[in-house]
């Protein structure tokens, strides 16, 4: 049994992935990776995964979603995160990932983001 709940759904065309659990080595790891390539893999390529509700991720948790980023990137979409717990926060900070992921506290803004034009300013 995974220690992690999937529920996927969509917002104005985009996918959000409402991540409850824990990202670690063993099933879980497994269902996000499953979860991130059937998105890479289908039309619904722009995907915000929501980890407010992630009680821990370790570095098999933070190489899927590295990966998963990868695979949606060559696909033609991209991967954002939502509602970082402090503590993964910290781990994106540490691990220097934060410079690779666009990262959100508010759902409506990183739903919008996907909707900006190239030469729209961002404030």
């Amino acid at each position: 049994m995974s220690g992690l709940s999937i529920r996927n759904r969509r917002v104005g065309g985009v996918t959000i992935m409402d991540l409850t659990g824990k990202i670690v080595i063993g099933d879980s790891n497994r269902a996000l990776h499953s979860a991130l390539r059937e998105a890479a893999e289908s039309d619904r390529r722009d995907v915000i995964v929501n980890l407010g509700n992630v009680s821990a991720i370790d570095s098999s948790g933070l190489g899927e979603l590295v990966a998963g980023f990868a695979s949606l990137e060559k696909s033609g979409g991209s991967l954002k995160l939502l509602n970082l717990p402090d503590r993964i926060s910290e781990l994106m900070t540490i691990t220097k990932l934060h410079t690779v992921f666009d990262v959100f506290d508010d759902e409506d803004d990183a739903v919008e983001s996907y909707h900006l034009s190239p030469t729209t300013p961002i404030h």
